[in-house]
């Protein structure tokens, strides 16, 4: 299954085994309220679509079963807890969990010991493995990534600093990778948090993907019509994907389980099998 969310307002859910590729599933949020980020839970029950809401949708009827109002635009969310609670990231309200079953939020991360705040928050991620999270935050003072352990609610690291407004951990977990506004990747090792190694592109990153086996890594422009692909296991760029006829500038790109590599722009989303 492919899950897309688009400016009308809905959300998509295709079968890409079809040749055809058919809209399996389709839910509406209220009009102009733009779905952003789309998330499904460890089951594969529910999606979760969000806008100034976490919208709960239930796969298996395709209704709407709980809306928990956040206030503001979700950049981002993650499933964690085994699926009972989800983590919001907003700019001014940082990094808030909620409870799935009550629809009322639990509390927002933040580490008092350290004066650190989740404000500015642009991305979160749940590690594989469980019990941290990875988040990125960008605001007026605070530029970086940082690691929380879900169990303590607590700040676990800094990852170094600059504008990154997305990361993404390995399907192992070992590893996690930030992409930057200056062309980085910046890999970090996660047994020792220490900087593993440093791509580099000429144009500011956005979306970012691994493979299924964790070999290699895509990494979508932020402002451009190119996605870069890098062999990890040699640290080596190994393909580029370059739709220089569009007009439009990729907004997301996610490697499948069996090795299709999705790309969208305005309007279509491109699938490719890298070879």
């Amino acid at each position: 299954m492919l899950v897309t969310a688009s400016a009308d307002s809905t959300v998509k859910v295709w079968d890409t085994y079809s040749k055809n590729t058919p809209c399996m599933m389709k839910f509406q949020h209220l009009q102009g309220h733009h779905p952003h980020c789309v998330i499904f839970s460890p089951d594969e029950e529910i999606l979760c679509s969000t806008d100034h809401y976490l919208n709960l949708w239930n796969m298996n009827t395709g209704q709407l079963f709980k809306k928990i109002h956040v206030g503001e635009q979700i950049n981002s969310c993650c499933f964690v807890d085994d699926g009972a609670v989800i983590v919001s990231a907003a700019y001014t309200r940082g990094l808030g969990l909620w409870s799935v079953q009550a629809g009322k939020r639990l509390c927002a991360l933040h580490d008092p010991s350290q004066s650190i705040t989740s404000h500015g928050a642009d991305w979160c991620t749940e590690s594989p493995l469980g019990g941290v999270i990875a988040s990125t935050h960008n605001n007026m003072t605070v530029h970086t990534v940082r690691l929380w352990d879900m169990n303590t609610q607590k700040s676990l690291r800094r990852l170094g600093h600059g504008e990154s407004k997305y990361c993404c951990f390995a399907p192992d977990g070992n590893l996690i990778a930030s992409t930057f506004s200056n062309g980085e990747v910046r890999l970090w090792d996660m047994r020792t948090q220490k900087k593993l190694s440093t791509l580099h592109t000429p144009n500011a990153l956005g979306k970012s993907s691994f493979s299924y086996h964790g070999s290699l890594f895509a990494a979508s422009c932020a402002y451009g019509h190119k996605t870069f692909i890098w062999d990890l296991r040699r640290m080596q760029q190994c393909g580029e994907l370059n739709r220089g006829n569009s007009k439009f500038t990729y907004q997301v790109c996610s490697f499948s389980p069996h090795g299709f590599l999705a790309t969208s722009d305005e309007g279509q989303i491109n699938i490719y099998i890298h070879s």
